[in-house]
């Protein structure tokens, strides 16, 4: 699926802090599945997914967190490495922009320039984690895993407009005319899991999704 979407953005999920679990193996393999397949290590770009819980962890776990992954993930194999920031809503599942600006706020400048938020794209936040060198920000579309598509195309123009830096459209990307409008609103990529994860067909959908992007321009 990978490998037919052209796909060069690859999500690991660390170990928890506060857990005795090593990180997976399934991470360290799907690696090498995707080499045998042709893909060249230093062409992937690898998201270090870290997910916080609102109000309740702080920098120093972000930091630490940071730090465990990679004592066990070989990044220095890969193209590039970046942190994918989550912070959810503690009553929904939605990105919490005030918890991302805390952690954000406090973190150093080095993390900051790995940082990829996952924001909701409030202003005065967007604009804050543009001037502390973050490379690009996810912006959340619709509710994750529902397959809802883009609703509010008035809040994402102004949010593509407002800054000059690469835009992630996430959540409830379901269908290749889902990523084809994302990509005519002037978002620079999009991010897909539950789509896949629930299609009967995942490679078909893949290559669909493959052709959608490839053609974009013609």
């Amino acid at each position: 699926m990978i490998v037919e979407s052209g796909c060069r953005v690859i999500v690991v999920s660390p170990p928890k802090l506060k857990s005795s679990q090593i990180i997976s193996d399934n991470s360290l393999q799907i690696i090498k599945i995707i080499q045998e397949y042709g893909v060249k290590l230093k062409e992937l770009v690898i998201f270090l997914n870290i997910e916080l819980e609102s109000e309740l962890e702080d920098v120093h776990d972000f930091e630490k967190t940071i730090e465990l992954a990679s004592s066990k993930f070989p990044f220095n194999s890969v193209g590039s490495t970046f942190i994918k920031l989550d912070i959810f809503d503690k009553n929904s599942i939605c990105p919490s922009d005030n918890d991302v600006y805390r952690i954000l706020h406090k973190s150093s400048p080095e993390t900051q320039k790995m940082c990829i938020p996952f924001l909701i794209g409030k202003e005065e936040v967007l604009q804050t984690v543009v001037s502390y060198g973050c490379p690009a920000v996810r912006i959340w579309c619709s509710d994750i895993g529902q397959g809802e598509g883009i609703i509010d195309e008035i809040r994402l123009k102004r949010i593509v407009s407002s800054v000059d830096i690469p835009l992630i459209l996430e959540g409830g990307l379901s269908t290749p005319n889902h990523v084809q409008r994302a990509l005519f609103l002037g978002f620079t990529a999009v991010l897909m899991n539950s789509s896949f994860r629930c299609s009967l067909n995942p490679v078909k959908l893949a290559q669909e999704i493959r052709n959608i992007v490839y053609n974009i321009d013609k």
